[in-house]
């Protein structure tokens, strides 16, 4: 893999435009709760960059045919990377729809990722993954997910995603992870908490 120090705005709009154009069926629309693509494209490429200055992202190779993001323990969160989160993602969003959004997601239940801070365990997180359109069924999601893998049991520590409709829950488990969590957000909008324990 390969950290990812820069992007150019063409590769961040290329992420978003992944996520933004994925074809989400009728009954399970994702966790986003606007159905404006360019909202969902726009925070999504902030999201992207600030996972990029905080040093948690990666890609495949020099073609940057998917990314992936992690978050452990050690992650820091520096300065420059919390601006460009509230310049882009909110900027993005604006602050109404911000506090709409953190509102919505709250009002599904607790999160994985809250229910194992709750209980002061310890993880590495998956906070973004996409394979770009144009890469899409060739199997590049799968180095991705080993190396997010082979981090958590560098780091002895079960490895843990919040994922948003069912097949891409699945395609997880055929990875090795498992759903632990499920939350019901309404209007057909779910999240999956998904989990790999260590060295299984």
């Amino acid at each position: 893999m390969v950290k990812v120090e820069h992007l150019t705005k063409a590769e961040l709009e290329e992420i978003g435009e992944t996520y933004a154009n994925y074809n989400y069926p009728e009954n399970d629309k994702g966790m986003f709760p606007f159905d404006d693509k360019e909202l969902l494209k726009k925070y999504i490429m902030g999201f992207a960059k600030f996972c990029m200055e905080c040093g948690m992202l990666y890609t495949i190779s020099e073609n940057h045919e998917g990314y992936i993001a992690y978050s452990a323990p050690d992650t820091k969160h520096p300065m420059k990377a919390i601006r460009t989160f509230f310049r882009d993602v909110v900027g993005a969003l604006g602050w109404k729809k911000f506090f709409t959004f953190t509102k919505f997601c709250q009002s599904g239940g607790k999160s994985i990722e809250a229910q194992m801070k709750e209980r002061k365990e310890k993880f590495v997180m998956v906070e973004l993954l996409v394979v770009n359109e144009k890469y899409q069924g060739k199997g590049y999601m799968r180095p991705l997910m080993e190396f997010a893998i082979e981090t958590a049991d560098r780091y002895k520590l079960p490895l843990i995603i919040d994922t948003d409709e069912g097949v891409k829950r699945d395609k997880y488990c055929h990875l090795g992870v498992h759903q632990v969590t499920g939350r019901d957000f309404g209007d057909s909008r779910y999240s999956y908490g998904m989990i790999r324990e260590c060295g299984r």
